[in-house]
């Protein structure tokens, strides 16, 4: 006789309506059958390039921005006052923070509290085209 104690035991699903399955509706049709030539197969394709698509865009459907806050910024070795974020890897500049140094930062766009900071610091902020 063989011991049942040992392995997975069975998850039993008393009282419950859906069985793990989402909706009620979700266990029955030919869609959740598993076996060859029928809809459920496996995992949705275009479903799973849709959401990974989503995921490198970020929540609103524009690509993402990665951004850094002023008070990063002096943590960035900088050349003769100038600045260029794109270099580093970030393309957003926000306005976390205050900027002591007067630099000239290039970045592909700016939060305008970071602009007002940058500019109240002596500073100039420099657009760089796409």
């Amino acid at each position: 006789m063989t011991d049942r104690t040992k392995g997975k035991r069975k998850k039993r699903y008393r009282g419950k309506r859906s069985h793990g399955r989402g909706n009620t509706k979700g266990g029955r049709g030919k869609g959740s059958r598993m076996a060859t030539c029928n809809a459920k197969g496996g995992r949705n394709y275009a479903h799973y390039l849709k959401k990974e698509k989503k995921k490198e865009k970020g929540m609103s459907g524009k690509p993402s921005q990665e951004p850094i806050n002023l008070r990063d910024l002096e943590k960035i070795p900088v050349e003769e006052g100038k600045l260029d974020v794109t270099k580093h890897g970030y393309e957003k500049v926000l306005g976390g923070g205050n900027i002591t140094q007067k630099l000239t930062i290039t970045a592909k766009s700016f939060s305008q509290s970071a602009k007002e900071k940058i500019e109240k610091a002596g500073g100039k902020t420099i657009l760089k085209g796409e």
